[in-house]
C-alpha cells in the first residue's frame, strides 16, 4: 500500500489511496524540474503533506531543489490530528496538509514542493 500511495502509476489510483494536487505542467516546465521533459503525456501530482506552507522562500526543501508557490490562505480546516490549508496562487488553489495550522485565513505564504515529491500519473 506504501509503494501504491507514494508512487501511483494511475490518477483514478492515486485517489482511491487519497487526495493529491494537480500542478500544471507549464509550471513545472518554467522551473527546470527534473522529470516533467522525461513524463510527456503524463499528469504531475503532489500529495498534500509534500506541500510544505512557510513565510519567505527558502532555496531548498530537504536539500532538494524545489518548486515555489506564492498565495493566499484560503480555508483551514481541522482534521483530529492534523489541519488541510488551501492555498490559492494564480489560478491553482493547493491542499497543504500539516501537523499545526501556522497560518490565518487571508495570509499571504509560500508554498514549497521538493522535485523529488512530485509524481506523474496516466
Amino acid at each position: 500500500p506504501h509503494q501504491i500511495y507514494s508512487r501511483p502509476v494511475f490518477a483514478y489510483t492515486a485517489s482511491l489511496f487519497g487526495s493529491y494536487n494537480t500542478i500544471p505542467g507549464n509550471l513545472l516546465a518554467a522551473a527546470n524540474i527534473d522529470g516533467y521533459a522525461q513524463s510527456p503525456g503524463l499528469k504531475p501530482i503532489v500529495r498534500p503533506e509534500h506541500c510544505h506552507i512557510t513565510s519567505k522562500a527558502l532555496p531548498f526543501v530537504d536539500n532538494q531543489a524545489c518548486l515555489t508557490f506564492t498565495g493566499e490562505v484560503s480555508e483551514i480546516r481541522f482534521f483530529g490530528h492534523y489541519y488541510e490549508t488551501d492555498v490559492v496562487t494564480g489560478a491553482m488553489r493547493l491542499t497543504c496538509r500539516s501537523l499545526q495550522a501556522t497560518h490565518q485565513k487571508y495570509n499571504t505564504v509560500v508554498v514549497q514542493i521538493a522535485a523529488t515529491d512530485i509524481h506523474y500519473v496516466k
